[in-house]
């Protein structure tokens, strides 16, 4: 499937994304890791959940270094 017009991403393309595994991916979105939501057999991440969630990750990280520079 990959990304469609929805928005959405699926297992694969997350995958090749991140260049990491599908089950990777999956046990990630098992763990409430990833902004991700299952449908049918099936898991998806809204493009905007991840950018959201990229963002959030990128930010904590540089508090964490800025705390770690003191």
């Amino acid at each position: 499937m990959g990304a469609d017009s929805a928005g959405l991403l699926d297992v694969a393309a997350m995958a090749a994304l991140f260049k990491c595994s599908t089950e990777k991916i999956k046990r990630m979105a098992r763990r409430g890791e990833l902004p991700a939501f299952k449908f049918g057999k099936h898991w998806f991440v809204r493009r905007v959940d991840l950018e959201r969630y990229l963002t959030n990750r990128v930010e904590s990280n540089r508090h964490l270094r800025r705390i770690q520079e003191v």
